[in-house]
């Protein structure tokens, strides 16, 4: 019968998501089950028994994907460099040892590969399921400083600002494990073999567990692979380190102008300011090489997201400006937001989408665009995407109402509601 009908599969059957259009997979439990050749959204929680055959993505959403169902039948997971799960994934452990894609959680967040791997060394005393899902919430420093002596001696001082896992157990108790985390698109990483992970319980302080042994970081500074072996218990976890070996900077989540009567009014808003001293707003016009400094704005004192403002009234009416802000720590390192192009003779645009409702594809016309672009779901969850060649891309994006926001070059803020079928 068709899948819609059903509500569990025979032992042995296998379910077959392979359209090459993105498709929604109903909240069933399935024996066996393949992922490939497009992204894939669950619609309700979703069971494996046996194999998870992950060629694509899967979107969770607010609902779960199990595999395995008990110690005896954990379910096997097979995949290649395109089988991630964004969203909240649970599997089955054995009273017993493991390695490996046994212990994957093969997390995607956006466009970075997250993954954690348990592996038991010790076995628990029970089976039962671990549930992992990433937060991309800076999760502060409380608890920091802490002086790690087991691998070298590393000073950490600062925890990533991207975000932390969360692992969750039911069931399953005692045992010794190591834990792998891998940091896909981490801002600040210089030094690998500094790093370390770091725990805490729900919303706690930072620990580095007694008896725990941090494992030599490997992979590279745009996706560095850190370890640790020796744990019991779990919680949430992130990346730490030393930041004048892995600064993590401010992590700043937006930057934008807009042309007013009296002058080019910029915007931004930063999270987790550790040791910032100042920000110097820089200026230049698309005729010249150098940016020039045009003012100094100092920290914040309240709050965990941060927001300035500063209003140019030194600027011509006929130029075309380039803005950035140049952010200095207390030790002297900076780093610098994205750079804007305000038209300081613009005059207002009309966006222009469609089709609307789409499939695969908008297009955008009648304005350009300063990068990213955003969409909002009904939920609130914001996606960043990008335009190519005026298009906007929307396979992997799941059916719904979204509202799409983008900023011109002229600083105008534009939104629109769009379909996706």
């Amino acid at each position: 019968g068709l899948i819609g009908n059903k509500a569990y599969f025979d032992s042995l059957s296998t379910a077959q998501f392979t359209s090459s259009s993105p498709q929604n997979i109903p909240g069933f439990t399935y024996y066996n089950i393949v992922i490939a050749n497009s992204n894939k959204t669950i619609t309700n929680n979703c069971n494996v028994r046996g194999a998870l055959n992950l060629l694509n993505n899967i979107n969770t959403g607010t609902y779960t994907l199990t595999l395995g169902v008990s110690g005896s039948q954990p379910g096997v997971l097979n995949r290649n460099a395109n089988g991630t799960i964004s969203g909240r994934f649970k599997r089955w452990f054995a009273a017993a040892t493991n390695t490996g894609s046994s212990g994957l959680f093969p997390m995607l967040v956006g466009t970075n590969y997250r993954p954690a791997v348990v592996e038991f060394t010790v076995a628990p005393t029970a089976a039962g399921t671990l549930t992992t899902e990433f937060f991309s919430i800076p999760p502060g420093n409380s608890g920091l400083y802490l002086y790690d002596f087991s691998l070298g001696f590393v000073e950490v001082n600062k925890a990533a600002v991207n975000g932390y896992w969360k692992i969750d157990p039911i069931g399953s108790s005692g045992g010794v494990y190591t834990l792998t985390l891998t940091g896909t698109g981490f801002y600040g990483i210089s030094a690998v073999t500094d790093l370390r992970i770091i725990k805490r319980q729900t919303a706690g302080a930072w620990t580095l567990p007694s008896g725990s042994t941090a494992i030599a970081g490997t992979g590279s500074t745009s996706a560095p692979v850190v370890g640790r072996s020796g744990y019991s218990g779990f919680g949430e976890f992130t990346l730490g380190g030393d930041s004048t070996q892995n600064p993590m900077p401010v992590k700043w989540l937006s930057f934008d102008g807009i042309l007013k009567e009296e002058g080019v009014l910029l915007n931004w808003k930063t999270v987790q300011e550790i040791n910032n001293a100042y920000f110097i707003v820089e200026r230049k016009t698309e005729n010249k090489t150098d940016f020039e400094s045009i003012a100094k704005e100092f920290p914040v004192k309240n709050g965990s997201i941060k927001s300035y403002a500063h209003l140019d009234q030194n600027n011509s009416k006929s130029e075309i400006y380039n803005y950035r802000i140049k952010q200095v720590d207390l030790d002297g390192k900076f780093s610098y937001s994205k750079t804007i192009l305000i038209h300081s003779n613009y005059v207002s645009e009309e966006m222009i989408v469609g089709p609307n409702p789409a499939q695969d594809f908008i297009e955008v016309r009648n304005i350009n665009i300063n990068e990213p672009i955003e969409l909002i779901d009904a939920l609130g969850k914001i996606i960043s995407i990008k335009l190519e060649n005026d298009k906007i891309r929307l396979n992997s994006i799941p059916s719904g109402i979204y509202l799409l926001n983008a900023t011109s070059l002229n600083g105008e803020r534009k939104s629109m509601r769009i379909i996706k079928e």
